[in-house]
């Protein structure tokens, strides 16, 4: 009978063939983020590291199983015995809008046992671990092919919409705006008080605290600066994107009522004057419109999915704030 039990740095090499089975093809990119499928053999560690993550290679999982333990989260895995058939990740931490906010970060069963409602099992754990904590909402950013299976375990809110953004930089696309100053690091209040507005994919609070888990050998993903726009009180983030020559990616906490215009002109210029070349984002859906001025090309929309815990308000937030 299969089981659920939290993961420990032991389980690493097992949980790679878990990741790994649900990896049906491998990439190497070119400078200017091109992507090529080609055989593993011939990837590099780092490499390898960059088509999934730590999970893709025993030692980094190991790191990355002994940091998300150190922060107090919940790396869970379902087990038939001593077998590992799948593994799930859940970051719990505040959040501006719902308070203490639980989030599926990762969750991936072994290829050739789905079906068998494995996943269910980790999701209703993670559930049962977010109440006993006091968390008030659930989430998940799930991939298209995922939201039936997620629906039907109880995420039917559609709490955010984001699209993606590519802005490449030049001299005359990106003016100086806001002024921008330079921080050790972005303080937690900012993540706790302050909703992710631009570089969302996952909670506010989940991409503030993954960021410092970092791969002692890859360093991926990597703080390129992180800083205040202390004339509109948001906080921006610049993480390396290691597939695209001179390319960075941004993330920025933005008060609600801040339109996001003059933050992205602000964390544009800046990026430019560090040498970047291409700057990625997401933006909320509902404020595509408003940023046509700054330029770019527009990616994919995604989703955040939320199921509201006992003791959560009885009215959700605005679905793109």
């Amino acid at each position: 009978m299969a089981s659920v039990r939290s993961a420990t740095p032991e389980d690493a090499e097992a949980i790679t063939q878990v990741h790994l089975s649900d990896v049906e093809h491998l990439y190497r990119w070119d400078a200017d983020g091109t992507r090529h499928e080609v055989d593993g053999s011939v990837l590099t560690d780092r490499e390898r590291f960059f088509n999934g993550g730590p999970w893709l290679l025993p030692s980094s999982c190991r790191t990355h199983l002994e940091q998300v333990l150190t922060a107090d989260q919940w790396p869970l895995v379902v087990v038939e015995g001593r077998e590992v058939l799948g593994e799930m990740e859940v970051i719990h931490g505040p959040d501006p809008l719902w308070g203490e906010t639980a989030h599926i970060d990762v969750m991936v069963v072994r290829q050739g046992h789905r079906g068998r409602g494995l996943g269910r099992l980790l999701v209703e754990e993670g559930r049962r671990r977010a109440r006993t904590h006091g968390c008030r909402m659930y989430t998940v950013n799930p991939e298209t092919r995922a939201i039936p299976f997620y629906e039907r375990c109880g995420f039917r809110e559609v709490v955010r919409r984001q699209r993606e953004l590519t802005v490449k930089l030049s001299e005359g696309s990106a003016l100086p705006g806001l002024r921008t100053e330079v921080l050790p690091e972005i303080p937690l209040e900012a993540a706790a008080t302050l909703p992710l507005r631009l570089g969302f994919f996952q909670t506010g609070y989940d991409e503030w605290i993954r960021a410092r888990w970092v791969d002692p050998e890859f360093r991926f993903p990597s703080v390129a600066e992180e800083g205040h726009l202390p004339e509109v009180g948001a906080y921006y983030r610049f993480l390396r994107n290691f597939r695209v020559d001179r390319g960075v990616f941004l993330q920025a906490w933005v008060p609600g009522g801040q339109t996001l215009a003059p933050v992205l002109l602000a964390c544009a210029h800046r990026a430019l004057r560090l040498g970047y070349a291409v700057l990625d984002t997401t933006v909320p859906s509902a404020d595509l419109a408003s940023l046509a001025p700054v330029g770019g090309g527009v990616g994919e929309e995604s989703i955040l999915l939320g199921a509201p815990l006992e003791g959560a308000p009885r009215e959700s937030p605005p679905p793109d704030r």
